[in-house]
């Protein structure tokens, strides 16, 4: 810390900031009068990083001319001058100066994203001043727009597979897990101390794939923006020209060439083959960035080291456990905030080290230490804590990166301050041109209060809607609540301190005002304070006063070096070796070496991280370099590194993101955990069936054309729709089928042979958790007497947790996809592309997760069945079911009629065998009731009837109830000599039956209650 003190020092002697910027005069000046000293304190600002406090609200006011700003008039005989800026680090690219041949001028062009400033310096006669004028110049087309939207559309498809991917890997963690567990059926004895092994690997995975979406958002930020990012760090050392034929060529040129070649060919799928093409490219760039990034990462931090920490040992291996250490340091030690309202010149704000407790506003002082610094205190005593005696200033990355975005009248607005974030940096200029205004602070806070109002009022609406009880909506707003107090309290402080500053000014007009002093902050405990001497340039009596919200943080406490390298090798035990060994275990060795890369690549990004580094130091001026200009690129470099990707905004929004999606895998797992290790059975209760009423069908209407199915069934003798959905409907039912079979199709007619699927099981050591029944139905219109019967196989639905986890490997990147192509511009034109990029997701299962595949055993069965003596073989299914049937008779090459079930078409290349999409419009048919949320998963084949749904619009899962979508057929289809339903009536809201006998006495109601009672 010494020698970063006397760095910091010497540069203020030399006149620049802490972040090595040279602040000058923007007057005009004699060249003649440049070498004396005179004005040099004038011109010279002081350095603004050094202060300890974040500035949230000062006011500022022209300067007035006094006798030390003489205006200098330009000579005449001059010629072009520029004006001595300095190019900050937080410039993507340095700016440029143009000279003028014929003209006492210059311009320096200052490259932004689509768009040039230009700040041009001319000579002006009549004045005889040099005058700066600023101009905006768009430097964009449609066309580039168009390219470019182009490229971003397929980096962001590239980025929501690799979301996807990295979802799946959490799922295949999971199962392996259940299957660890014994909770499939399929591993007899559990062993525990892998499945310990994979859950002590969630968080770690969690992290790395979070840190894997924030090089995925700025690879796309990037991409957008003309690869700046790309060229500061993978080709850096080669001349544009070449960067911008590398980027051509593989964003567009290479991809264009390989469609105008399938064109050509007249290959049917030229889209297919270019779109993976295209989207292979961007992920290999997107692979040479990430690791660029990383390494220049975690060079930047061991030079930030090297440079800041010297000692006698400068070799690799000691500044690695240097930047170890000071991890451990920010992670478990423990610190102390203060907070409080200090009043001083603008001025001060740009040169003091500390903010002035002398001058602290009466009640604004808070202090607070976190947990950590408590917990440190406890176990001081026993060596593995230490106390500090002297506090030890820390920073922030926003300090070190020096931003502080301005907030003035003509940049103020509702919505910019409602969304920033609760501990953001800024400077409301409050006196002066462009000052903010008291009605735009009141309408800040308002707004604050307003939109908080309508978020809980949307909040409440929603859950009315969808008729929540008190109890859940009540603890919905609750959580609400407090996650909005702080936003609340961050504007209530901001209008509090504007309201101050007013008061101050009109104070300080009344007071008069006299030297001040300024004072430093030595001991954060005992407040004692050094004087310092205000600079010359600073007139007290002239120049404005501003409140200043001071928020300054010290360590008190932290790890004692053999408590922090204890720390360190348990987090790399518990959170690396045993995972990564559990997974290699349990025999998934892709999800084994994936874990490896990615856990491993984010621990080395987290320990040795640049970011930590800068919170210790508060600055960036610890680059060496041969030319200014390349220190700044370090700087620019590191910059982007951090403030983007590092500590980038999205960070916290992915770690939410996908610990929702862990939860919910979590959640399905513990769920599954306590189901039963039988296949369950429902036993809702019988349909009271009356034979004596009807429903005929609907006249002179096309509503549903599917009624009866096509004949050409493989002869089948069931065509009715309604037939097949009772059919997905008994697939649920426990010991009555049978019963239900004979009430529906009549007595003796269909045969539920339970036995010959008990005995299939046994035979065959079928352990799957999978349930189906067999139904089989003697053939019509056969006067043989041996002829044989049709096998109908129907599949149940999800019941328990573990049946929803298999539903999620089966289906959940096919509905993530989904929903990236509804999110992404022109998204459908990535359909024929999704389902590779699915089957290249099945290369991570392991062997057991695939074992698990529910589909394999029912087409197992199904092939055992077409060897057996049936007329032929008929699958159906509801939900889970009819997805399986739909998978079972494409590959099986039987018909399916699914209800409710999920669709196949993106998934059909990850089954094994994959299937075509002939194969899929040949022999699957699905009925999807409206607004049934199932069958949306995935994308339908060419045969399927939509059917209508009475369901209210707040009932969710109504419409997936199976006896509403049969009493929805049979009320339109007519019951074509099946029995009535009751339930359709008094349940659903159905139309009555009619009585086939037209002069019975007996009602509807009557029957349904002599039904019932018997």
């Amino acid at each position: 810390m010494e020698n970063n003190s006397n760095l910091r020092d010497k540069r203020k002697e030399n006149g620049q900031g802490s972040q090595g910027q040279t602040y000058e005069r923007e007057t005009k000046v004699d060249p003649e009068s440049v070498e004396s000293d005179e004005y040099a304190d004038e011109f010279n600002e002081y350095d603004a990083r050094d202060r300890s406090y974040v500035l949230n609200a000062v006011e500022v006011i022209p300067r007035r001319e006094t006798k030390h700003e003489p205006k200098i008039p330009s000579p005449k005989n001059s010629g072009p001058t520029v004006a001595q800026f300095k190019d900050h680090f937080t410039l993507s690219v340095p700016s440029s100066v143009v000279r003028y041949r014929n003209s006492r001028g210059a311009a320096r062009v200052i490259e932004g994203h689509d768009q040039q400033w230009v700040l041009e310096e001319a000579f002006n006669k009549e004045s005889e001043e040099t005058e700066i004028t600023i101009r905006r110049i768009q430097d964009s087309t449609e066309g580039l727009r168009l390219l470019r939207l182009a490229y971003t559309i397929a980096a962001a498809f590239w980025a929501g597979f690799l979301f996807v991917f990295g979802m799946q890997l959490l799922l295949f963690l999971f199962l392996d897990l259940a299957i660890q567990l014994g909770v499939t059926g399929q591993q007899q004895e559990a062993k525990a101390y892998l499945a310990i092994g994979a859950i002590l690997g969630i968080l770690p995975l969690i992290h790395g794939l979070a840190s894997s979406m924030v090089l995925a958002g700025a690879f796309i930020v990037d991409t957008n923006r003309g690869h700046q990012l790309v060229r500061n760090f993978t080709f850096s050392r080669y001349s544009s020209v070449t960067v911008e034929w590398v980027f051509f060529a593989f964003f567009l040129g290479f991809p264009v060439l390989v469609m105008c070649g399938t064109l050509l060919s007249g290959t049917d799928d030229w889209w297919t083959i270019t779109g993976v093409f295209w989207v292979s490219c961007i992920a290999l760039f997107y692979v040479i960035f990430t690791i660029n990034v990383i390494f220049y990462e975690v060079r930047a931090c061991m030079e930030v080291v090297r440079n800041q920490y010297k000692d006698d040992d400068d070799s690799f291996f000691a500044v690695v456990k240097r930047s170890i250490i000071l991890r451990q340091l920010a992670t478990y030690g423990g610190s102390m905030n203060r907070t409080y309202v200090s009043r001083g010149h603008i001025e001060d704000s740009e040169y003091t080290d500390k903010s002035s407790a002398d001058d602290l506003v009466e009640g604004t002082l808070h202090e607070r230490k976190n947990l950590r610094a408590r917990i440190g205190m406890l176990f001081a005593e026993c060596g593995w804590f230490e106390h500090m005696e002297i506090k030890q200033r820390f920073f922030t990355v926003e300090d070190a990166r020096d931003v502080r975005p301005f907030i003035t009248s003509h940049t103020w607005s509702l919505e910019k301050l409602f969304c920033r974030p609760r501990n953001s940096r800024y400077i409301a200029i409050i006196r002066g041109s462009g000052a903010v205004t008291r009605s735009q602070m009141k309408s800040s806070m308002l707004c604050s209060l307003i939109g908080s109002f309508l978020i809980f009022l949307i909040i409440l609406s929603v859950m009315v809607y969808l008729e929540a009880g008190a109890t859940t909506t009540g603890f919905i707003l609750a959580i609400a609540v407090l996650l909005f107090i702080p936003n609340l309290k961050s504007t209530f402080r901001l209008y509090k301190v504007g309201k101050d500053i007013i008061g101050a000014r009109t104070k300080s007009k009344n007071e008069g005002s006299g030297q001040h002093r300024r004072h430093t902050v030595t001991n954060v405990e005992d407040v004692t304070f050094s004087a310092r001497a205000r600079p010359d340039f600073i007139n007290p009596e002239t120049d404005s006063e501003g409140l200043y919200l001071v928020n300054e943080a010290y360590r008190v406490t932290r790890p004692s070096h053999k408590c922090a390298w204890a720390l360190f090798w348990l987090e790399v035990a518990l959170l690396f070796a045993w995972p990564t060994a559990s997974l290699f275990g349990i025999g998934n060795w892709p999800l084994g070496i994936l874990y490896f890369l990615i856990v491993g690549i984010s621990g080395l990004r987290y320990y040795v991280n640049a970011a930590v580094v800068m919170e210790e130091v508060g600055h960036l001026n610890f680059f060496n370099g041969k030319t200014e200009r390349e220190i700044w690129k370090n700087q620019s470099r590191l910059d982007d590194i951090v403030g983007n990707i590092t500590r980038g905004r999205s960070r916290g929004a992915w770690v939410l993101l996908i610990s929702i999606v862990a939860f919910a895998y979590l959640a399905l797992f513990v769920g599954a955990l306590g189901s039963d290790q039988e296949s369950q059975q429902t036993e809702d209760p019988s349909y009271t069936y009356l034979s004596d009423f009807q429903y005929s069908p609907v006249e002179n209407s096309l509503r549903y054309p599917t009624c009866q199915m096509t004949s050409n069934l493989q002869e089948s003798p069931l065509t009715s729709m309604a037939d097949y959905i009772f059919l997905a409907r008994v697939a649920y039912r426990g010991n009555i089928t049978q019963r239900e079979l004979d009430s529906w199709f009549g007595e003796g007619v269909a045969i539920d042979q339970a036995d010959l699927v008990s005995k299939y099981r046994t035979e065959n050591n079928v352990d799957s958790k999978v349930s189906f029944k067999l139904i089989t139905y003697p053939k019509l219109n056969s006067s043989e007497s041996n002829a044989s019967d049709f096998a109908f196989l129907a599949i149940r639905g999800t019941t328990n947790q573990w049946e929803a986890l298999t539903d999620a490997q089966l289906w959940s990147p096919a509905l993530m996809m989904q929903f990236l192509r509804e999110l992404l511009p022109f998204g459908s034109i990535w359909s024929p592309v999704m389902p590779w990029f699915i089957q290249a997701l099945t290369a991570i299962e392991s062997n057991s997760i695939e074992d698990i595949s529910f589909y394999k055993d029912t087409v197992r069965f199904v092939e055992f069945l077409k060897k057996g003596d049936y007329a032929g073989v008929t699958v159906t299914g509801h939900s889970l079911g009819g997805g399986l049937s739909i998978m079972t008779g494409a590959i099986a090459h039987v018909p399916a009629v699914a209800l409710s079930g999920p669709n196949t078409m993106l998934t059909r290349r990850s089954l094994e065998p994959p299937v075509s999409r002939e194969e899929l419009d040949r022999y699957s048919f699905n009925i999807i009731p409206e607004r049934d949320i199932v069958p949306m998963i995935d994308d339908p084949a060419q045969n399927h009837q939509t059917i209508r749904c009475n369901a209210d619009y707040t009932d969710v899962i109504g419409c997936h109830d199976t006896t509403r979508a049969l009493c929805e057929v049979i009320s339109t289809c007519g019951t074509e000599g099946r029995p009535a339903l009751c339930e359709c009536v008094t349940q659903f809201g159905f139309p009555e039956p009619q009585p086939i006998d037209p002069d019975s006495n007996i009602t509807f109601a009557e029957a349904c209650n002599i039904t019932a009672s018997n």
